[in-house]
C-alpha cells in the first residue's frame, strides 16, 4: 500500500473519525483571502426519475500556506501508487 506522511508530525486521533466517501472535488472557493474551501461531492442516482445528482458531502478549509505541500504529498502518493503496479490515469469527470 502506498503511504505518504508528513514526517515528524505528532498526529493523534483520540476519537475515531469515520471515513466519508466522496466522488470528486466540485469547486474551490476563496475564504477571506487567507484560505481555500474545497467542496467535495458524491454522486447518487435518483432511481424514481432516472437521474444523477451531486450531493455535497464535505467542505474542507485549508490555509493557502499548506496547499503546496498537500499537492506535493498527493503527487508523491500517486507516483508510489503508479509504481506499485497500478497505472495512474487522468480522466475527465463524466
Amino acid at each position: 500500500m502506498a503511504l505518504v506522511t508528513e514526517e515528524s508530525l505528532p498526529l493523534v486521533e483520540p476519537v475515531p473519525i469515520e471515513d466519508e466517501l466522496c466522488s470528486g472535488l466540485a469547486l474551490i472557493e476563496d475564504v477571506a483571502g487567507i484560505a481555500a474551501r474545497f467542496v467535495l461531492y458524491h454522486t447518487q442516482t435518483l432511481y424514481e426519475v432516472g437521474s444523477t445528482v451531486f450531493v455535497v458531502k464535505k467542505k474542507i478549509i485549508l490555509p493557502y500556506a499548506v496547499i503546496p505541500f498537500g499537492l506535493k504529498m498527493t503527487a508523491e502518493f500517486m507516483a508510489r501508487r503508479a509504481g506499485s503496479g497500478r497505472m495512474l490515469q487522468l480522466v475527465p469527470p463524466q
